[in-house]
Order: C-alpha cells, then sequence, then structure tokens
C-alpha cells in the first residue's frame, strides 16, 4: 500500500488511561469472567450483546458525549474453510471525537453468531477536551506540505502507466504525533494529505 503522507500540526490536547474498562470498579471489568495487562476482557455466553456495548455501556468505556465508536468492519469465521462451530464475527470499531477519528484507536469486539460478546480488547481515548475551531482549508494543506517537502516533481505529475498517483487527498484526523500511549496530549488536529496509485 503505496503513498505520501503529510501531517501538518493544527492544535493540541489533555490526559489519561486508554485501558480504562480494565478499572477493577468498571462495569464491564466487573462482568467479565478474565481479563489481563494488555486490555483484553473475556466475557461468558449471554452478558453483553454487541449493540449493547454502545447504548448501555458506553461511559464503561470511557466515551463521553462527544466520543463515539464507529464500525470499520466484521469479518465472519463461518465464511471460512474448514472453521469450526465456535466461529466468531470479528468487528474492529474506530473512535471518533466530535465527528473527527482519532488515528491508532480502536475496539475489537469479538461475537459468537447469535452477536453475544465472547471477548473485547483495545484502546479508547478519553478525556479529550479539544476545541475544534481555526482549522486550515485541505488546499492549504497541501500547499503548505508541497513548499516543505520542496521537491521538483512529485509522483502525481507523473504520468506512468504502472504507478497513476492522484493528488493527494485531505482527511481531518487526530494524530498521534508523541509516544506509544494512547492519552490526549499525544494527539494534535492535523490533515492528513494521501496519494496513492
Amino acid at each position: 500500500m503505496g503513498g505520501i503522507f503529510f501531517f501538518l500540526q493544527i492544535l493540541t490536547g489533555q490526559n489519561p488511561n486508554s485501558h480504562y474498562f480494565l478499572q477493577e470498579s468498571n462495569p464491564l471489568f466487573e462482568l467479565s469472567t478474565q481479563h489481563d495487562a494488555s486490555g483484553w476482557l473475556y466475557f461468558q455466553p449471554n452478558v453483553i450483546k454487541k449493540e449493547q456495548l454502545l447504548t448501555h455501556h458506553r461511559s464503561s468505556l470511557g466515551l463521553d458525549e462527544d466520543g463515539t465508536l464507529v464500525l470499520h468492519r466484521s469479518l465472519d469465521d463461518r465464511k471460512r474453510k474448514n472453521i469450526s462451530s465456535s466461529a466468531r464475527i470479528h468487528h474492529k470499531y474506530y473512535q471518533y471525537y466530535k465527528g473527527i477519528r482519532i488515528e491508532a484507536v480502536e475496539l475489537s469486539v469479538h461475537t459468537d453468531k447469535e452477536d453475544w460478546i465472547r471477548v473485547m480488547h483495545g484502546d479508547i481515548l478519553h478525556g479529550m477536551k479539544f476545541t475544534i475551531e481555526n482549522t486550515i482549508s485541505e488546499k492549504v494543506a497541501l500547499t503548505n506540505a508541497l513548499k516543505y517537502m520542496g521537491a521538483e516533481t512529485y509522483a502525481w505529475e507523473i504520468k506512468a502507466p504502472e504507478e497513476d498517483y492522484s493528488l493527494p487527498e485531505g482527511e481531518l484526523i487526530f494524530a498521534r504525533i508523541n509516544g506509544p500511549e494512547i492519552v490526549p496530549e499525544n494527539y494534535i488536529l492535523a490533515i492528513v494529505l494521501t496519494s496513492s496509485p
């Protein structure tokens, strides 16, 4: 997956712990039968339905009124060959804050065929206190990035049949710029410009 990526800083953020649901006082932790320090919770069948996670357990996940999880994809083991009857459906969610995707923050939820959650793991960024205003446009971001790079020719300017790059397109995201910790102070609001064949 080739591509050209540019990050442009727009603003900065706050603090806390990404495995919020692993705290012993958390209802999700209390409902689990097993857990580990890397953020995995295991559940018996018939405890939590997948749909209930975002309706009944938002605060247990660490989501406030500005945060949400959006389903990115679901993969069903039953659609693969030679899978046992204990096949799972794997759902991957991306976290959004005020409608903007947060880079590198995702939650995986593994359900049985009746949508009961059996395992969940991942990270949730909570404690966000960003104000989203005075952002630059995608066009200004591209102009600034091109000035910064200073190249004479860019891949999308070359008309090569085997790699036909397009002019970069921008997406406003919260980009992680510091350290591996999933905490607000490691994120900035940025426009990511991507060009791919």
